[in-house]
């Protein structure tokens, strides 16, 4: 079948009607808390936070911290039963951060010990191969305009998901579940690595890619003509780089700011 889905233009994302992440289910409720006051139960799955919906355990986290001890209406389902409930979420100077008092459940998912170091490594060049498809991709749409401007992010963006991540880590139910969560965190340092790596490779003024591409060039008038560039003309076209490239990051931070807000 055909699926469609609806660009958010605040994020610059699709949404489609199903949930790429596993849900925010909730394993435990822990007693006297201000989740177990409000009638959340084992197995509950929140779906919404006043009125942002919730897309897994991480995104519920992020908002959670948003709202503080303010307060927020809860939203989950119990079977097909939809329900609602206000809860106060309490700051636990522990974990450093605001809760209502449940262990959220974690991913299910078959941990794969590789004993053979050359298996290891050819899974490694599956997924890095994959992160530079990813990228190639992402920017040929970029360029097509198949993909708003506001999909890319920046250095704000970057610490959000990483924070995220983290934090996912702190919840984890057993030991199992840790490790995976601690491999989900360095596969996104991976993930960002390599993408920044390609955009530093890209012929660009100012970047490595940028000088090789003006020395190639260089050698070829020099063969041709028996003179190279002028130090003169790669200094310009290396400040129209930096000019570039300060320009990018304060757009892209401005994209932060205002996906943030």
């Amino acid at each position: 079948m055909t699926v469609t889905g609806e660009l958010d233009k605040k994020s610059g994302a699709f949404l489609y009607p199903f949930l790429p992440f596993p849900p925010a289910v909730i394993a435990e409720v822990q007693k006297d808390s201000p989740a177990e006051k409000a009638g959340l139960q084992k197995g509950d799955i929140i779906f919404k936070v006043d009125e942002k919906y919730i897309h897994g355990v991480a995104d519920f986290s992020v908002v959670l911290q948003k709202k503080g001890d303010k307060g927020a209406t809860l939203y989950w389902k119990r079977g097909q039963t939809v329900m609602q409930g206000f809860i106060r979420p309490f700051f636990d100077p522990t974990y450093k951060r605001y809760r209502i008092g449940v262990v959220m459940q974690g991913i299910q998912m078959k941990i794969v010990r590789v004993k053979n170091p050359l298996k290891a490594l050819a899974y490694g060049w599956k997924d890095s191969v994959m992160s530079i498809n990813v990228f190639f991709k992402a920017l040929g749409q970029l360029i097509r305009g198949k993909l708003p401007i506001q999909t890319l992010s920046g250095p704000i963006s970057i610490a959000r998901f990483a924070g995220a991540v983290v934090e996912n880590i702190s919840q984890s139910t057993n030991w199992n579940d840790m490790l995976i969560r601690i491999g989900r965190f360095f596969k996104l340092l991976g993930f960002i690595s390599i993408q920044l790596g390609i955009i530093n490779l890209l012929p660009i003024p100012a970047l490595d890619g940028g000088h090789a591409t003006l020395i190639l060039i260089s050698l070829g008038k020099k063969t041709v003509t028996g003179r190279g560039l002028s130090p003169q003309f790669r200094e310009i076209v290396a400040l129209i780089g930096v000019g570039l490239l300060i320009a990018l990051t304060l757009f892209v931070l401005i994209l932060d700011i205002l996906k943030a807000g």
